[in-house]
């Protein structure tokens, strides 16, 4: 296994145990509504096999409303991001990279600590193509 792949393995891994927590309270916000702000910070994952890691830089409004960057640290490509957030977190939304749109899907909550945390699937068309975990704070 390659180097990449190595590092990209122990990030999903620790992220995973990040979002899973020890018992006890989870930090995890079960009021969603307050949603809306200025986020940025770091998604890792892979698609279509291929393990990938960058920034996002999103901005919620507060009628839900999403948009924002992503930056791919694998293609070193820009993705514009569009699409909204409702206030029980479920993501609905579109990164256009130059060679690429990946339609996103998925939940995210507020932790305790204002971070948006969640796992988001990227599809094309009808089918699936990979998974991102994203950990965005306020900024």
């Amino acid at each position: 296994m390659s180097f990449r792949l190595c590092a990209a393995a122990l990030v999903l891994s620790l992220m995973a145990v990040g979002l899973v927590g020890c018992g006890g309270s989870s930090g995890v916000s079960t009021n969603t509504k307050s949603l809306n702000g200025d986020y940025t910070g770091t998604f890792a994952g892979s698609t279509n096999g291929i393990a990938d890691s960058g920034t996002l830089s999103w901005t919620i409004d507060k009628s839900g409303t999403l948009t924002g960057t992503a930056h791919s640290n694998t293609t070193a490509a820009d993705a514009a991001v569009t699409g909204t957030v409702s206030t029980t977190g479920v993501v609905a939304a579109t990164f256009t990279y130059p060679a690429a749109t990946y339609n996103i899907s998925g939940t995210v909550n507020k932790a305790s600590t204002g971070h948006l945390i969640g796992s988001l699937t990227e599809s094309v068309g009808a089918s699936a193509v990979g998974t991102i975990l994203i950990d965005l704070g306020p900024r």
